[in-house]
């Protein structure tokens, strides 16, 4: 299975679902199910984001406070549906980013614009689906990277779950569900 690593609180959040969009300064070709990664080392950035809106909301409804135990593990999956390269970046007056624009015509705007680094010439890679599990500890990479998933994790109907020693599992709404 394919994975990619990011540091938290990122990788949380396109977990939990508010983070829809990873910005990266390449593209890929890839296309399918991603495991998501998440670091053995949170920045100091990714600490100092957790106490701010609208960071804190989102991982404090989560029980997540700024200590995001385990690292280095897979926590959940997610699906990659499209790569497009950032066209257009529009600032107010004050220099913030207010929209972007990609090069199929899609705009990203809102909350979403607080979680990556949107800048002309960038590429934002296009997620959906996020199922949330049980973190199952693993060594991440550079790039996307092959994983070679535990047998508790599952394939069902093209979607890939996980089932834990706790019998739970990832539904198709990114929550943990009991089995």
């Amino acid at each position: 299975m394919k994975a990619l690593t990011l540091w938290d609180p990122w990788g949380s959040l396109i977990i939990l679902g508010p983070k829809k969009v990873e910005t990266r300064p390449w593209a890929t070709r890839y296309r399918g199910p991603l495991a998501i990664h998440v670091s053995a080392k949170m920045p100091k950035v990714g600490f100092d984001l957790c106490v701010e809106e609208p960071f804190y909301t989102v991982l404090s409804d989560a029980g997540y406070n700024r200590y995001f135990p385990p690292a280095g593990c897979v926590i959940g999956f997610v699906d990659m549906v499209d790569c497009q390269m950032m066209a257009k970046v529009k600032k107010n007056s004050a220099g913030d980013i207010q929209s972007v624009r990609l090069a199929s015509g899609r705009v990203i705007d809102g909350d979403e614009l607080f979680y990556g680094h949107y800048e002309e010439g960038r590429y934002a890679w296009i997620l959906s689906n996020p199922r949330r599990i049980d973190p199952i500890p693993a060594v991440g990479r550079q790039k996307i990277w092959d994983w070679d998933a535990p047998a508790q994790v599952l394939k069902k109907g093209g979607v890939y779950y996980a089932v834990s020693q706790t019998s739970l599992f990832a539904d198709p709404e990114g929550t943990t569900a009991s089995a």
